[in-house]
């Protein structure tokens, strides 16, 4: 069975890899790659092909559903499936392009996956992502029927985002141990940087991480994204200069880092239940 709705870009490609003589004689054979940048209506639902699929998200949402388990693949994301099994993917209804890189692959590399990968549907987190990403770029740059050589690097470069996700997998279980340090690091340097300006790229930097990674392990190990954190230690600051100054809200704004003060009164209002101007009232009030 096979139904899909190509809806990509013209910036998406898709390319097969014909079998040659060698091409069995390594572990892993990639017999069509691509790249799409899809639209709302792109989906694929199929059985029965003897191959395994990869997915790597690199924006935008997507759904999966392979042996009867649903999962969103969100940026940073990747995820292998053996095709065979019934199995539907497709753009997430939200309006954004939906961008990922594919690859359908078979070969005996795959058994060692299978145990890690392949019993059910699990969503990994590749730490490097350049390095990830850089495998499909050696991918296009193969000519599979040019000779054993090209078989052997386009083998290697499989078995390559196979180890980055499976050394993904591993990490799961000892996540919330991994990056304690880092993560630390972070949250000391929010609370004593907040009045900047501090964006993910910057914050993913001091941690050394990814910041897919970032995002994922700083959630796990506070409960809110670092985003999140942000804003509440704004908040807090915003909290202390309300009940010990009398400064107005806009240079109090201005302190903790806010530029738009029409935003931090939103936040602040649906933090506490109050706008600044109250809950500087009720606190002298209260004192």
């Amino acid at each position: 069975m096979l139904s899909y709705f190509l809806d990509v870009s013209p910036a998406s490609y898709w390319t097969n890899c014909p079998a040659g003589p060698f091409t069995k004689s390594f572990p892993y054979q990639a017999s069509e790659y691509g790249y799409f940048e899809a639209g709302a209506g792109y989906y694929t639902v199929r059985d029965e092909k003897d191959a395994a699929l990869l997915i790597y998200t690199v924006s935008g949402m997507g759904e999966i559903e392979w042996k009867g388990r649903k999962s969103t693949l969100e940026p940073g994301s990747a995820v292998l499936i053996e095709c065979h099994d019934l199995h539907e993917y497709r753009t997430r209804s939200d309006g954004e392009p939906w961008v990922f890189y594919w690859l359908h692959v078979s070969g005996a590399g795959l058994e060692g996956c299978r145990n890690a990968l392949l019993d059910q549907l699990t969503i990994v987190y590749p730490r490097d992502t350049d390095a990830f990403l850089d495998c499909f770029g050696q991918l296009r740059s193969i000519d599979p029927l040019s000779g054993p050589l090209a078989c052997a690097e386009m083998s290697h470069c499989v078995s390559a985002l196979c180890l980055h996700m499976m050394r993904a997998r591993y990490a799961l279980s000892g996540e919330l141990a991994f990056g304690r340090a880092e993560i630390q690091r972070v949250v000391r340097h929010i609370d004593a940087c907040y009045s900047r300006e501090l964006d993910l790229d910057a914050l993913s930097a001091i941690a050394g991480l990814s910041k897919f990674y970032f995002v994922r392990v700083f959630t796990q190990q506070t409960g809110i994204t670092p985003h999140q954190y942000l804003r509440q230690r704004r908040v807090e600051a915003a909290r202390k200069l309300l009940q010990t100054t009398n400064l107005p809200i806009g240079e109090i704004v201005e302190q903790i880092g806010y530029s738009d003060i029409s935003a931090f009164i939103s936040y602040f209002r649906q933090t506490l239940g109050m706008t600044p101007l109250q809950y500087r009232k009720e606190s002298f009030n209260w004192m």
